[in-house]
């Protein structure tokens, strides 16, 4: 099935993915989404998040624990290929067309989509970028200045 008929990762789903690496899920209190800590096999996830941002940054500690540790002088490379990874894998073509073609504002499109504006964001990007002369994309330029 391609990318633009598969149908987008439920919570469950995700997590059953981060069992299948050999991960364990844990709660922190401090102001970071989320941290993978590969030596010890656990994802955190800070308390309190939205069902929408829980999503998306399962999706992206999942995408981590998946490639392993870059070294250290490559984390921004790191950090944009793990946003990418995990917002096309929560944001099918499908989805993002829908959400296009529908001019739903942000708060729609996050609500549609169920994730975080950074997911949103970093996937429109991507999807700008590879299709630019695609008229549905052009109803995405709102979306794509999101504030993280």
């Amino acid at each position: 099935m391609t990318d633009h008929y598969r149908r987008p990762p439920s919570t469950k789903r995700i997590k059953a993915v981060i069992a299948a690496l050999g991960y364990e899920i844990v709660w922190h209190d401090d102001e970071a989404a989320g941290y993978t800590y590969f030596d010890e096999r656990l994802i955190s996830l800070r308390r309190g998040m939205t069902n929408n941002e829980v999503r998306s940054t399962l999706a992206h500690e999942a995408m981590h624990a998946m490639f392993g540790p870059f070294p250290a002088d490559q984390e921004d490379e790191e950090e944009r290929l793990v946003e990418w990874l995990a917002s096309r894998w929560l944001i099918p073509l499908s989805v993002l067309r829908t959400v296009a073609k529908r001019r739903l504002e942000p708060p729609q499109a996050l609500t549609y989509a169920r994730v975080d504006p950074a997911a949103l964001q970093a996937r429109v990007r991507r999807a700008m970028a590879d299709d630019q002369r695609a008229d549905w994309t052009q109803n995405l330029q709102q979306l794509a200045d999101l504030p993280a």
